[in-house]
């Protein structure tokens, strides 16, 4: 398959040659097919193409994008590389850095749907010739590959192939030449996939494939299994919205970004069903707007979103920011805020301990992000890539990626919801106008058990209170996971100084600990990395206090700007878990 570059002077010798290549296509996928008495044309409904939902959108690089998959490159999607391939597409290919991420995405054809917005953009018929000619390339490849490639029937790219089909046809059909028998088989195939429970998954990928279910049994409204594919697609969209939102309206699946993620993926889709008449369930659709409130609590203030679990960094400017504290036990999420100045200046605190899914859940559990004044102070890890076997995303999802308390080179296992749910758990949450507290116990490390209680002081005092217990000495480490832009300048066992860019910062120890240090950054090891961007890194530094002890609490407090000098001491009565905080002009007793 030679690229085909060419001015638009040239076009007409561009059809003529992928109308040639497209014939070729045709004859070898039809000597594969089964033959289909029923037309496509006949038993399929009319869509609007504003109405359907589509895997991308029009951006100021389509064009450029669209140009390269007319050069022999394969577009996937906007945050991976666009593949170049010297002669024919190779539908088995492995990327170096992340392997099942581009295996998933090369089978999901979304340089489709990509020509397809940049035909609707330009008229250009060029981008539908070589949309169709990349879609019957992979109908042979399926019909014909021995190699044993687990990612061509998945739940995500067949589901994603399916809204990439209907897009095609419904911008082709009448523009190009299409063989309705090809597409109409293909389509079939594929709900007969969909439909099958033994292909579905009890996550995100679930809900993908009832959203194409359905959008396949409107769109092929006169195929026999219509009614049955629009059922089933039904029955269990609704049933996923009851497993995998909160009561409080929080996606379980530990990632801010994929709360955000299915909760458009609902509005969508109730948006196109309503385009044709339809309706998915008025339960589910008020649950889905209550679902908005969350983002609101979970941006920080300067309206970007924290890239706690698999989450990458985005900023959403129309977000309407809320500044009351929030608490989901449920969810395994707690957060502190307090309006400053303006919303740039506030303050904004994440407790993350306990979870209700195993869906992109990191080790992450009693860790802490934290935002004050317009600077992030402690910040997740990200997500960087979904490759099991790479180092990088072994150390991001670790709890010493994350800022917690844990136990130095150990870990503990993301059991099913009923083993862990007594195990790792928020225990306590409180709010007023002076302070914020909530407390957690983490006993999923064999023999040890670790508890923290987090108390904000508004505006700018955080108070850690962590009790470790183990049936043998250990070294329990109190981990502080800076933000890039935090500038060091010391540490030891008493104490820890900085600079967040915008106010100077200290972090105090008020029970002596063995020792403190700082992890810099180093991607060989890996350590003190974070992943803002799927695929890349950022470096960073970690405060990290240790004591070996079988028995050990460490009381800290991390204080910023004016709260620095207005910190005098703090003490804490173990026995009646009693802290008293005493600050310039004021004692504040708080019972934990």
């Amino acid at each position: 398959m030679k690229a085909i570059l060419g001015g638009f002077d040239k076009k007409k010798r561009h059809y003529k040659i992928y109308q040639k290549k497209i014939a070729k296509l045709e004859s070898k996928v039809l000597r594969k097919s089964k033959k289909d008495k029923e037309r496509l044309s006949d038993i399929s409904r009319s869509i609007a193409i504003d109405s359907l939902i589509k895997t991308t959108k029009f951006n100021p690089k389509t064009l450029e994008n669209a140009q390269k998959v007319l050069d022999n490159h394969l577009f996937l999607m906007n945050n991976l590389d666009v593949i170049k391939f010297e002669d024919e597409i190779d539908w088995n290919y492995q990327h170096t850095a992340s392997p099942n991420t581009y295996s998933l995405y090369m089978q999901c054809l979304n340089s489709v749907s990509l020509l397809c917005d940049a035909y609707h953009e330009t008229n250009d018929r060029l981008y539908l010739y070589r949309s169709y000619q990349i879609l019957l390339d992979w109908i042979h490849f399926n019909k014909t590959h021995k190699e044993n490639n687990t990612f061509i029937w998945k739940d995500h790219p067949a589901a994603n192939r399916v809204l990439n089909i209907i897009y095609f046809y419904s911008s082709a059909s009448e523009v190009i030449g299409v063989d309705e028998s090809i597409i109409l088989e293909l389509l079939v195939e594929h709900g007969n996939f969909l439909m099958d429970d033994g292909n579905y998954v009890e996550n995100n990928h679930g809900i993908m494939m009832d959203r194409s279910l359905i959008i396949l049994s409107i769109f092929l409204d006169k195929h026999v299994s219509s009614h049955a594919w629009f059922d089933k697609g039904k029955l269990r969209i609704k049933n996923a919205f009851y497993r995998d939102f909160s009561y409080k309206g929080v996606h379980l699946e530990n990632s801010p970004g994929y709360h955000a993620l299915i909760k458009n993926m609902y509005q969508a889709i109730i948006r196109f069903m309503k385009s044709q008449k339809l309706s998915l369930d008025p339960v589910v659709e008020a649950g889905i707007r209550r679902s908005n409130a969350y983002l609101g609590h979970i941006y920080r203030p300067n309206k970007k979103m924290p890239i706690i679990g698999d989450t990458q960094q985005g900023t959403k400017a129309s977000i309407q920011k809320s500044f009351t504290s929030f608490h989901d036990p449920e969810a395994g999420i707690t957060i502190f805020q307090d309006r400053g100045a303006s919303h740039f200046k506030s303050t904004w605190l994440t407790f993350i301990c306990g979870y209700s899914s195993k869906t992109h859940k990191h080790h992450d559990d009693l860790s802490t992000s934290l935002y004050y004044n317009g600077a992030d102070v402690l910040v997740d890890s990200g997500r960087y890539n979904y490759d099991k076997n790479s180092e990088i995303r072994k150390y991001l999802i670790s709890p010493k990626a994350h800022s917690t308390i844990t136990v130095k080179g150990k870990n503990y296992s993301i059991l099913p919801v009923a083993k862990n749910m007594d195990l790792i758990q928020t225990t306590g949450f409180y709010t007023n106008s002076a302070y914020d507290i909530v407390s957690g116990i983490h006993h999923a490390y064999k023999g040890i058990k670790l508890s923290r209680t987090v108390i904000l002081l508004k505006p700018n005092i955080v108070l850690y209170i962590d009790q470790v217990k183990s049936e043998q000495q250990e070294p329990f480490q109190q981990i502080f996971n800076l933000a890039p832009n935090v500038e060091i300048k010391g540490i030891n066992s008493r104490e820890a100084n900085a600079h967040t860019g915008n106010d100077d910062m200290k972090i105090t120890q008020f029970i002596p600990v063995d020792k403190g240090l700082v992890v810099s950054a180093d991607k060989d090891v890996p350590e003190a990395i974070i992943s803002e961007r799927f695929g890349q890194t950022t470096d960073t530094n970690q405060f990290v206090f240790e004591k070996q002890a079988k028995e050990a609490t460490f009381l800290t407090a991390l204080t910023l700007g004016s709260g620095i000098k207005e910190l005098q001491d703090i003490q804490f009565d173990d026995q009646k878990q009693q802290l008293t905080v005493h600050k310039k002009n004021e004692s504040i007793p708080i019972f934990i």
